[in-house]
């Protein structure tokens, strides 16, 4: 059985302002694993499981961590969902188009996508594959939800 891909933005999607206004000004410090919301990666976590999931991540975090960094950070705020990848960088800076040069490199080994974002730079054909989130509270159940029916119901049409 093939896994599916989660396109991860992080600011906005695992951190957002709710979290940051409960957390007061000091939120634990300034280590990057103090900037992840430890509910939203239990969501992470969950949707992972049931959708049959592994993580690349397109957030501008992939400049400063490499992928083991980025799984060892997200296991220290207990996330335990697998990162297998980072996109790459363009010079445009598009996301979307840094998403479909990683999908078209790669989607042989996967049966469906979803991106978690809270900017909109996709492109056009990725819309029913985008879940844009609203950074004032991040990733919430309905929207995992949605995507776990989506990537699981993909799934089922092959």
């Amino acid at each position: 059985m093939k896994n599916n891909v989660i396109f991860l933005d992080i600011d906005g999607v695992l951190n957002h302002h709710l979290w940051y206004e409960s957390k007061g000004k000091d939120r634990e410090g300034t280590r990057a694993e103090c900037h992840l919301d430890p509910e939203k990666l239990k969501l992470m976590n969950q949707l992972c499981k049931d959708a049959n999931c592994k993580v690349v991540v397109s957030s501008t975090w992939r400049i400063g961590f490499n992928i083991k960094g980025l799984q060892e950070l997200f296991e220290s705020r207990g996330g335990n969902f697998d990162v297998i990848d980072i996109t790459g960088r363009n010079k445009e800076g598009i996301r979307g188009v840094e998403i479909y040069t990683w999908w078209n490199d790669n989607k042989y080994n996967f049966n469906n996508y979803v991106i978690f974002d809270d900017d909109s730079d996709m492109l056009l054909w990725q819309k029913d594959n985008f879940f844009q989130i609203d950074g004032y509270c991040g990733i919430t159940p309905t929207i995992t939800y949605k995507a776990e029916r989506l990537l699981n119901t993909w799934e089922r049409r092959i």
